[in-house]
């Protein structure tokens, strides 16, 4: 079949390549993505590049170093070109990346000012890193597809807000023109190890965050920094923590930039602390010590002390036997509900702490019972200090302020007055029903009050006389604010 001579489509012809090879020295080039904001700028220097075997027709190899945020050449690339002539585009295929981390110079990166505020990030990072089969597309409009498999080995990082660095990092990520996905995320940090995984998605418009993080046997003792914490200082020594760190943690968020991401975070999750122990402090006698209303206290109950607990209030530490909390994220903040036991007393915190780390907490302190029983027989001012479960019930200052400069201690105002005002109430009544000649009832005291009765006994019930209700209805009117009808 024949074509008429004016419909006949002219065939494209390509010149025939003479040029064998293309080498530049010592270029440069700046790739500029402004899809983010501010847009994102990739200053590449002191390029060697060299192409052998150019074609028009098939693929051709290359090489190259360059310097990216260093002070000389620490990226080395190699792999195919081909050029697609009839859509304007150029094609690289099965390219490989490598470059050493310990060249980087962390202060010339665009986002190292965040990085330094978020992470307190200090000297230079190491690790070898490699980009694997890379595959890139680049027309008029830029890059309008890209793919690689990733790989960092050895890496190592150190923040100030650790004492022990982030070492042995090792990681598996996926990377395209929207995505990264974070296969797996393992870093060796004060004899234990995070994991996580990860996915960063449509970044630069959306930005949404999904992470899911684990803490596996991370050392109190070389993870946080020596402070001296005068409040908890007893010896003049620094407190120290020891224990194993395990946690669960789950996030997710999105944001185009990151005052939005910050904004949208959430997530929850779980910590324990297993072998722990606070060093140069008996937090039991810190306690006792700080309630200075009740003059020699500590001395006053040792003598009705169970040997166990005679022995453990002479240590300079605490041992914990116990240490859970439960973290949720939300509101640019983490806020938690905690518990710690030891041997004769439980402590309970709970507040929260911001991306600004500013720390609101609330905590108190519970003396066991069987303890309480021992102190109360030596010192009675202590009963007044039970909760409804036969506890000693001591709450802590509320702080809220720095985390770094946090202090904890007890609420002696609030304990000493409620001792005078419940110490005070009972002596007034007994001296109200002397004066009108009223023989009390017999209702429990203090020590007693709250107690079972005695096997195979029933509690007689706590029947008062018509003088004795209109008294202690004036008393809680008094003590407790009430209006009298």
């Amino acid at each position: 079949m024949s074509v008429p001579r004016g419909k006949q489509k002219e065939s494209v012809v390509i010149p025939e390549m003479l040029i064998q090879a293309v080498r530049i020295e010592n270029g440069a080039l700046t790739f500029s993505d402004e899809s983010l904001e501010p847009p994102l700028s990739i200053p590449l220097r002191q390029i060697d590049f060299q192409a052998t075997h150019l074609s028009l027709e098939k693929p051709f190899p290359f090489a190259g170093k360059a310097s990216l945020w260093a002070d000389q050449q620490n990226i080395a690339v190699n792999g195919d070109i081909v050029l697609d002539l009839a859509n304007a585009q150029v094609n690289l295929q099965r390219v490989k990346l490598e470059t050493g981390l310990s060249l980087l110079r962390l202060r010339m990166l665009p986002f190292y000012g965040v990085l330094q505020e978020q992470l307190s990030l200090e000297g230079e990072c190491e690790g070898e890193l490699s980009l694997d089969d890379i595959t890139m597309r680049i027309g008029r409009e830029g890059v309008s597809a890209f793919s690689a498999n990733g790989e960092l080995r050895a890496g190592r990082l150190n923040s100030g807000l650790l004492k022990a660095p982030l070492e042995d990092i090792q990681s598996r990520f996926h990377v395209d023109e929207s995505n990264i996905a974070i296969n797996e995320l393992i870093v060796s940090l004060a004899a234990g190890t995070l994991g996580a995984q990860g996915r960063w998605s449509d970044y630069g418009k959306s930005n949404l965050l999904i992470f899911d993080l684990k803490i596996d046997g991370v050392q109190l003792g070389e993870l946080v920094p020596r402070a001296n914490m005068p409040v908890l200082s007893e010896n003049g020594k620094p407190l120290e923590f020891e224990g194993g760190v395990y946690a669960i943690f789950d996030a997710e968020g999105h944001g185009a930039q990151i005052p939005e991401l910050r904004e949208t975070l959430k997530g929850d999750g779980s910590l324990e602390i297993r072998g722990g122990k606070l060093l140069n402090i008996n937090f039991l006698r810190f306690v006792l010590d700080k309630l200075s209303f009740i003059p020699d206290l500590v001395q006053n109950i040792q003598e009705n002390l169970p040997p166990r607990y005679k022995k453990g209030l002479q240590s300079d530490e605490t041992v914990l036997e116990r240490v859970a909390s439960t973290i949720q994220l939300k509101d640019q903040a983490l806020y938690f509900s905690a518990e710690l036991q030891a041997e004769g007393f439980t402590v309970t915190a709970s507040g929260n702490l911001d991306f600004d780390q500013n720390l609101a907490l609330t905590a108190d302190f519970f003396i066991a019972e069987d303890l309480a029983r021992s102190m109360n027989a030596s010192v009675p001012e202590l009963s007044y200090l039970l909760d409804a479960n036969r506890r000693i019930h001591v709450p802590f200052k509320s702080y809220d302020g720095k985390l770094q400069n946090i202090r904890i201690y007890p609420d002696v105002e609030e304990l000493a007055a409620k001792v005078m005002q419940s110490r005070g109430k009972d002596e007034l009544k007994k001296a109200i029903f002397r004066a009108l000649d009223i023989e009390e009832s017999p209702v429990p005291t203090p020590q007693t009050q709250g107690q079972p009765p005695a096997q195979g006994e029933v509690a007689p019930p706590e029947e008062l006389r018509p003088e004795e209700i209109l008294i202690d209805g004036i008393f809680d009117a008094i003590f407790k604010g009430k209006e009298t009808p």
